[in-house]
């Protein structure tokens, strides 16, 4: 799974970018199979004006076929990470889910 990072007025640090992708791949981990790749967003809402919110959006490419978008809002970048990563994970499922119904 190719996994892209992006940032708007949040610090993209190494340890920061090794934590992302650790917890992705993590969670959406008993999905890996049917993700090709993924890509996250991160941006400080509020940027100059201050404030304590933070956006993460997920965008999930699936195989063969399929994309799927999730994003939380959080005071915290790492739980909003959480939250987004999470999402995406309960909408591959469902997902998957179908495919198998069909």
């Amino acid at each position: 799974m190719l996994v892209k990072m992006s940032s708007h007025g949040v610090d993209l640090a190494t340890v920061v970018q090794r934590h992302v992708e650790r917890r992705l791949r993590l969670v959406l981990g008993s999905s890996a199979a049917n993700v090709r790749k993924a890509a996250v967003h991160l941006r400080d809402v509020n940027d100059a004006r201050g404030g304590v919110d933070r956006k993460c959006s997920v965008r999930v490419t699936l195989s063969p076929s399929g994309l799927i978008r999730a994003e939380a809002t959080d005071s915290d970048l790492f739980t909003a990470l959480e939250r987004a990563a999470g999402r995406a994970r309960r909408s591959i499922r469902r997902e998957i889910e179908r495919r198998r119904d069909i």
